[in-house]
C-alpha cells in the first residue's frame, strides 16, 4: 500500500495531523514535548483510495537526547520504506535551525516531497508561511491540522501523486490473529516484541514508560497471519498522574476488546505485584484467550543450567497459579526476551489456541462429563443437603467458550459450584488457554 510518512521536528503537531487524516485518535497528542517516540502506522481513506499514512518521532538532532539516536535510526528506515515524505512545519514558531537541518537531511534520500506548514489558524500565520520558502523551492501548503484548514487540499495533493505511482494490485489478505503484549512499566515488552518480530521497531530503553503509542505489526507464522501488539505500561493507579499516561492506559483497556489474545508479560525476576494482580483482573473481565508469559528468566536462575532452572520454573509456576488463580485457564511460558530463551514457544502457543477456538464440542461429550460429574461433585443447597437441581448440559458458544447449565427453576446452584465445575470442564475438554464460563438457564 502507499505509505506516506510525516517528518519534523517535535511539537509542530504530526499525530495531531495523522489523527486528522485517520479520522481517529490513534496517538497520543498532547503539548508535551517530543510526545511520540514510536512509529504509528493507521490507514486513510480518501476520494476512493486508500494509503498508510506514519507518523514519526520527533527529529531534534541533538546528541544529549538519551533516545535521540534510536529514534533517528527508526526514521531512517520509515523514510527509505516510504512512497512521499509529509514534511512538516509550524506557522507560529517559524523556521528554526532544527527545520533546516531537517531539510538538509531529507535531500540525500531523494523522496518526493511535500512541504506543509501547520498551524495557520490565521491571516497572519498564513503571511509566515512564505518564509519557509527559504528552505525549499516547492509549493508550500498551509494547513491547520486542529481546525481541519486545507486539510482536504494536502490529501488532494497526495491522491495526485498517488495517481503518478503504478501501485501492485493487492491480494486479499486473511484477517490476523491479533494478540497483545500487556503488563506493567519495565516488563520487558518491547524487547519481547522485538524479538518476536525480528525488527527494531519499538524503542527499547531501561527509563519505565518508553513505549507511549500502541504499536502493531502484521506477519505470517507458518501459514497463520498473526498480529502482534505492543502496548503502554500499565502504572500503579497513584503514578497515572499525567495526561498521556491515563490516555494511553485507557487504551490498553480498550484494545483487549479488539484483539483475539491477551498475553500477560510479567517480570518473573521479581515477586508478582498488587498491579500485576491488577492487570490480570483486567485480562479476565475481556473474556478472551490469555497467556501468562514470565519473562526474565535469565535474572532470575542460570539458563544453561537445567536442573538450577527447573526447580525455579517449579516455585514460580505455584507463585503464578496461586496469585494469578483468576487466569487459571492461561498457560505459562517462562521466556527471557534479552536471551532470546524459549521466545519461539510463544508464537506456537499463540498458533495453537487460533486452530484451537474453532473446536466444537459435541454434546455427547458435555453429557458425559456432567453425568460422571454430578456423581462425585453432586450440588448441595444453601444448608448443605444434596439436592438434583442441574438437568442438563449445552454448548451455547464455541468462540468464547459459553456452556449452558440448565437446571430446575426453583434450583439454587452455589457459585463455588459452578467454579470448581468450570475449572473441571476446562481441564476435560483440555481447552487451550481458553476461559470457559457457565451460564446457569432455567
Amino acid at each position: 500500500m502507499f505509505t506516506v510518512a510525516i517528518i519534523g521536528r517535535p511539537n509542530v503537531g504530526k499525530s495531531t495531523l495523522a489523527n486528522t487524516f485517520a479520522e481517529k485518535k490513534g496517538a497520543v497528542t498532547s503539548p508535551v514535548f517530543g510526545t511520540t517516540r514510536d512509529y504509528v502506522s493507521q490507514r486513510v481513506s480518501w476520494r476512493g483510495q486508500e494509503f498508510t499514512v506514519i507518523d514519526t518521532g520527533g527529529v531534534v538532532f541533538d546528541p544529549k537526547e538519551p533516545l535521540e539516536k534510536e529514534v533517528q535510526k527508526k526514521i531512517d528506515s520509515i523514510i527509505k520504506k516510504a512512497d512521499l515524505l509529509l514534511f512538516l512545519g509550524d506557522a507560529r514558531t517559524g523556521i528554526t535551525n532544527i527545520d533546516r537541518k531537517i531539510a538538509h537531511y531529507l535531500k540525500k534520500f531523494d523522496k518526493k516531497t511535500l512541504f506543509v506548514v501547520n498551524k495557520v489558524d490565521s491571516d497572519k500565520h498564513l503571511s509566515e508561511t512564505y518564509a519557509f520558502k527559504s528552505l525549499v523551492a516547492d509549493t508550500i501548503i498551509p494547513i491547520s491540522a486542529i481546525t481541519g484548514k486545507g486539510i482536504g487540499d494536502l490529501l488532494d495533493e497526495i491522491s495526485g501523486v498517488m495517481s503518478n505511482v503504478a501501485e501492485e494490485k493487492e491480494v486479499p489478505e486473511e484477517k490476523p490473529f491479533r494478540f497483545a503484549l500487556l503488563g506493567k512499566v519495565n516488563a520487558g515488552k518491547s524487547t519481547l516484541f522485538n524479538t518476536i518480530i525480528k525488527e527494531n521497531r519499538v524503542i527499547e530503553s531501561d527509563i519505565p514508560g518508553t513505549t507511549v503509542d500502541l504499536i502493531d505489526h502484521t506477519f505470517t507464522y507458518g501459514n497463520t497471519p498473526l498480529s502482534i501488539v505492543d502496548t503502554a505500561g500499565i502504572r500503579k493507579k497513584a503514578n497515572v498522574t499525567e495526561a498521556i499516561e491515563k490516555q494511553s492506559r485507557k487504551k490498553t483497556l480498550h484494545i483487549l476488546r479488539k484483539i483475539d489474545l491477551a498475553c500477560l508479560v510479567i517480570d518473573i525476576s521479581k515477586p508478582i505485584s498488587r498491579q500485576d494482580q491488577r492487570i490480570a483482573r483486567d485480562i479476565e473481565t475481556a473474556y478472551i484467550p490469555t497467556i501468562i508469559i514470565a519473562n526474565k528468566s535469565d535474572l532470575a536462575c542460570t539458563l544453561t543450567d537445567t536442573k538450577e532452572c527447573s526447580e525455579f520454573f517449579k516455585e514460580k509456576t505455584r507463585e503464578i497459579r496461586h496469585k494469578l488463580s483468576i487466569l487459571y485457564f492461561a498457560d505459562i511460558i517462562f521466556v527471557s526476551s534479552k536471551e532470546k530463551y524459549n521466545v519461539r514457544t510463544i508464537l506456537g502457543t499463540v498458533r495453537a489456541i487460533e486452530y484451537d477456538r474453532k473446536r466444537i464440542v459435541s454434546y455427547e461429550r458435555l453429557k458425559g462429563f456432567l453425568f460422571d460429574y454430578l456423581i462425585t461433585h453432586p450440588p448441595r443447597s444453601r444448608r448443605g443437603k444434596v439436592v438434583s437441581t442441574v438437568k442438563d448440559i449445552s454448548l451455547i458458544s464455541s468462540d468464547p467458550l459459553l456452556i449452558g447449565l440448565h437446571t430446575s427453576k426453583k434450583g439454587f446452584v452455589a457459585d463455588k459450584f459452578i467454579r470448581h465445575l468450570a475449572k473441571s470442564l476446562h481441564e476435560y475438554l483440555k481447552i487451550k488457554s481458553r476461559p470457559l464460563h457457565i451460564k446457569i438457564i432455567k
